[in-house]
């Protein structure tokens, strides 16, 4: 299994999100999904996929176990940010290619907290 990781050491958060599809596995420090999901500059009544999840405490985010997540709800959402204007725009480039992937190969995709 292909695994990529983005970590920052300098974050006060040591945990990860996990995204897991059939060959690939992408490890993502907790601190990179608050800086850039955790900001809610979406309107609240536009909130899908990792920022409701994130901001709402729901799915992966609600529980320590996997948590079958719907990817193409996940990409719509990670589409709603501007690169121009995100902290991080390389990782949420790398999370788009991820979940456009999994996407077109009709993959799915469980996230975890850890």
């Amino acid at each position: 299994m292909n695994e990529d990781f983005f970590c920052l050491d300098d974050h006060d958060h040591k945990d990860q999100v996990i995204f897991y599809k059939k060959d690939r596995a992408m490890y993502v420090s907790e601190s990179y999904i608050e800086d850039i999901f955790g900001q809610k500059d979406i309107w609240r009544s536009h909130w899908c996929g990792l920022t409701r999840d994130y901001n709402t405490l729901f799915g992966p985010f609600a529980t320590l176990r996997r948590v079958l997540v719907d990817a193409n709800d996940y990409l719509e959402d990670l589409k709603q940010y501007d690169l121009n204007k995100v902290t991080h725009p390389e990782i949420l480039k790398h999370m788009r290619a991820f979940f456009e992937e999994a996407v077109e190969r009709d993959e799915y995709v469980f996230v975890r907290e850890v």
